[in-house]
Formats: structure tokens, sequence, C-alpha cells
């Protein structure tokens, strides 16, 4: 007997957002796990892939997220074959720290789980502290807030702390070239 075939996902709809240049796509209580990609839009011209580092990281607190937003260009995000792993850590901005807010807001798209192999990350992570001078070393601290060795010259650093999905979007957004959105909460670092 025949299996009957699966509906194709229908294409996300896209909704501009009052204040950034992230399109709202669908809610989601999706819970983040290492290894989940996952797409947004950049006013509905752009998508840009991310992916789901660690899910213990600490921002504020421990349970953050670590992810990865990557340079390629995909103009489908839900065809099957647009993205392939392992990915080279190609990053559009430095590796981020967050919360879920991104899936239950609706900006990001869950698509697929595919597990970390060690050549699609960094060779380590480093975030900029901001509690001490620029010339300090103690300013250098990992993912879980841990001080660490200052960066190898060429080594990608984030800024260290939580960032929210508007921080995320103007982040985005100067790396794409595009206009930074009229937030109310800016300016921004």
């Amino acid at each position: 007997m025949a299996r009957p075939q699966r509906a194709k996902t229908p294409a996300p709809t896209l909704t501009p957002h009052e204040h950034l240049n992230m399109m709202v796509i669908r809610r989601s209580r999706h819970q983040p796990e290492p290894g989940d990609l996952f797409a947004l839009n950049m006013r509905g011209e752009r998508w840009v892939i991310g992916r789901v580092i660690n899910n213990n990281a600490v921002g504020l607190a421990p349970g953050a997220n670590l992810l990865y937003f990557y340079r390629m260009e995909v103009k489908d995000p839900l065809d099957p074959t647009a993205i392939t792993t392992p990915i080279t850590p190609d990053l559009l901005i430095p590796p981020t720290i967050t919360n879920d807010r991104g899936w239950t807001t609706g900006f990001y798209l869950h698509l697929r789980n595919a597990p970390l192999q060690p050549q699609e990350l960094l060779p380590r992570h480093v975030f900029k502290s901001v509690l001490f001078p620029e010339d300090d070393p103690r300013s250098f601290v990992d993912e879980y807030q841990k001080q660490t060795p200052p960066p190898e010259p060429g080594l990608i650093i984030g800024r260290a702390g939580l960032a929210s999905y508007s921080i995320i979007d103007v982040y985005l957004s100067r790396a794409l070239g595009i206009p930074e959105p009229k937030d109310p909460g800016g300016p921004w670092p």
C-alpha cells in the first residue's frame, strides 16, 4: 500500500515589525537545542541562517543560547538542499549569547537539527566585557562568563552579556548594510 505523501510545508508568512528590520514569521514554543538550524528574514529581502551552538551559556543567568549567524545566502530556507552540513563558521556577526525570545516572538524559524561537528566550531569563544578597561586582560570572558586569555589575531569576538533580539537585529542590519532599525530603546553598542 502506498504511503500518503506529506504536504509541502507552506512558505512562511513574513510580517513587518513596527521597530525592527527582522520580520515576524511565526511564534513557536520550540526549545533550542545544540545543532538547531534556524532562519530569520531581514526586511523581506534577505534570509539569514543561524545555529544554536549550545544552550547552557551564561548571559544574565545560566541557560542562555550561544548562537552563530552565517554569512551564507539562502533563497529558500525550507528547501532541504539549501543548507548542507557541516557548515564552515564563516560568521556574519560575532557569536552571540541570547535567550529563547527570538523563537517565542516569532522572529526565528526552526528548520531542523543537525549534530554539530568539530570543524563547525570556532577554536574558542571570546567575549569582550565592558566591566574592565579596554586594555585590561580581565576584560575577556568565554560563553560561561569565565575569564579567558585575550583572543588570538583573527579570532572573532563577541560582546559579553545577554543580547536581546533587538540588539541582534541591529548587529545584523549593520553587517548587511541595512539602515539600523528605529527602535525607541536605542542607541545600541
